[in-house]
């Protein structure tokens, strides 16, 4: 038999408002995709209109997780048009990579301010960019290298590329702009008497390209 007190707990009894949701319904790249431009907006559609929030966007290799570019909210990358998230990239990512892509929360809202769920850690965003397949190439030479290597960049009709030299950390330790030599070809000496001995990562960036190649040192 329930008492008076009881049924009026039973009344009184607070209930909690559902919060409002924003879900993602749409991506580009799609999950596990393959052959994606190295150029590719990132955009998302979602279930509702949205406005930007607080946080980064933050693109980086699938296989360590070293990020290769950190977009912020507020930059000019960043666009919305209705339900529509559209982020373009800082530079092209690198040839036949594998990248994940992680979204803060906070990054959109909906027009009541609700944040975003964020992406499901179970199924992570990931994507893999296509082979470089035009007839230029990257060499690198000696290598292994001991005190140094040469850098070479041929069939590029450009006056300038940059070179940069990563520690497997994804540390920068040097950068130099790679010097024509013919019409259509760059190259460049790179010192590396000053470090020790080890595997690092060599990225190679034109205004349309980026290459990397393995560099190890002796």
């Amino acid at each position: 038999m329930f008492t008076g007190q009881t049924i009026l707990a039973q009344i009184q009894a607070p209930v909690k408002p559902t919060k409002p949701t924003l879900h993602i319904t749409s991506q580009f790249p799609a999950r596990a995709a393959t052959n994606v431009d190295v150029t590719s907006q990132i955009i998302l559609e979602f279930d509702q209109n949205i406005q930007l929030g607080t946080g980064n966007l933050i693109i980086q290799k699938k296989q360590d997780q070293a990020p290769v570019q950190i977009i912020e909210v507020n930059s000019s990358q960043v666009q919305t048009r209705g339900k529509r998230l559209i982020v373009n990239l800082i530079v092209p990512l690198a040839y036949s990579t594998a990248y994940s892509i992680q979204l803060d929360k906070d990054f959109v809202k909906d027009l009541s301010g609700h944040s975003f769920t964020g992406i499901n850690p179970q199924k992570p965003w990931y994507f893999t960019t296509r082979k470089f397949t035009q007839k230029k190439q990257l060499k690198v030479f000696p290598n292994p290298a001991t005190d140094h290597f040469n850098v070479q960049l041929t069939g590029l009709s450009i006056k300038v590329a940059r070179m940069e030299l990563y520690n497997r950390q994804g540390e920068l330790l040097k950068a130099q702009l790679l010097k024509p030599v013919k019409s259509s070809d760059l190259e460049q000496k790179v010192w590396i008497n000053d470090l020790p001995e080890g595997t690092y990562i060599l990225r190679v960036m034109t205004s349309n390209y980026i290459m990397e190649k393995k560099v190890i040192k002796q």
